[in-house]
């Protein structure tokens, strides 16, 4: 079994991955609100959901949007995976092959743009699920997605 799910087995059988449901729902939550970091007069600034462009066996091609930025908000915007840490608290597992996983934030306009996901080699593992951690000077926030990679 890869490691998608191993790591799924792992929260079942209450193996050292084991987090109570209460905790990882509220993890989840936090992950999913935005986390100001800055001033109050700061711009609101989220992540969309994730579009997916490539398939299994494919290198990953993913996008997702920014919302909220403002007029050149985007320059300083810095997108990554989490830490380990962060995936241990959420109770998910950091598969080596995330690692790969490379970040670009482009911009399409004034103030739109995404968050452009890519790997050079192709994702073997159906079942991808990956925290990422968009950093600004006017706030940070993780968000955790889903991803189901079907051949083509």
């Amino acid at each position: 079994m890869g490691c998608a799910g191993s790591s799924a087995a792992a929260l079942q059988t209450g193996d050292r991955h084991h987090v109570s449901r209460a905790a990882r729902r509220s993890y989840y939550s936090l992950l999913a609100a935005h986390r100001p970091v800055g001033t109050g007069s700061r711009r609101h600034r989220s992540v969309g959901g994730i579009e997916v462009s490539s398939g299994l066996n494919q290198a990953f091609d993913a996008k997702i949007p920014i919302v909220g930025a403002g007029q050149g908000e985007l320059a300083d915007v810095r997108a990554k995976l989490a830490e380990k840490d962060t995936f241990d608290r959420a109770g998910l597992a950091r598969p080596h092959f995330l690692a790969a996983l490379k970040f670009q934030v482009v911009s399409t306009g004034d103030s739109s743009g995404y968050i452009h996901i890519t790997s050079r080699t192709g994702i073997r593992e159906p079942a991808l699920e990956f925290i990422i951690e968009v950093n600004s000077s006017s706030g940070s926030l993780r968000r955790k997605y889903s991803v189901l990679l079907e051949p083509r």
